[in-house]
């Protein structure tokens, strides 16, 4: 079985349907970055112990999986399902969550003293820009489903969220970011 179709050798790439668009375009950067994001997160779920946490990253996996399906679909094509306000309303439950259960820091977090908050801190800002990226699109094009900027967003306080519970219960290394201590 041929793993290859060649159809990519002129620089293109295929749409959920027929539609072909180039490599470089903007909506394929963004699935890109997007899929790099599912990447990511696939790694911190295994630098991270709790296996309930671990639960709510693969379900955002899931998420981001929805999400770039409905960037890759044509329109008129309804058998591709949206990113829904329910998932939404999911994220932001475990946001408060996590923002009731930890002490903020007084500063910034220096990155990079444990795995796991290397990982989570990783995943912050590949969100960031993966937002910065569908923001764009969205300015040329515009969404008919407003959960998709919300949603990613919120991930980004997600992701520091986690990263700064795991410095406090990782006792790391990691000074608060002040003018005290450059």
């Amino acid at each position: 079985m041929k793993f290859f179709t060649g159809k990519g050798d002129t620089g293109t790439t295929g749409l959920i349907g027929s539609r072909r668009v180039s490599k470089a375009d903007l909506r394929i950067d963004v699935i890109g970055s997007v899929d790099e994001l599912t990447e990511f997160i696939g790694n911190a779920k295994w630098q991270i112990p709790d296996t309930p946490e671990r639960e709510i990253l693969e379900s955002i996996q899931r998420d981001l999986y929805h999400l770039m399906a409905e960037l890759a679909w044509q329109e008129g094509d309804s058998t591709v399902g949206q990113l829904s306000a329910e998932r939404l309303a999911f994220l932001e439950e475990q946001i408060a969550a996590l923002s009731e259960a930890i002490a903020f820091p007084k500063g910034f977090i220096l990155p990079g003293a444990s795995q796991s908050t290397s990982a989570l801190g990783l995943c912050r800002v590949v969100t960031r820009r993966a937002e910065r990226r569908l923001v764009e699109l969205n300015a040329l094009q515009a969404f008919t489903n407003a959960t998709l900027l919300a949603y990613v967003n919120r991930l980004s306080s997600f992701f520091y969220l986690l990263e700064v519970k795991y410095s406090i219960r990782e006792q790391d290394a990691q000074l608060p970011y002040t003018k005290r201590n450059l």
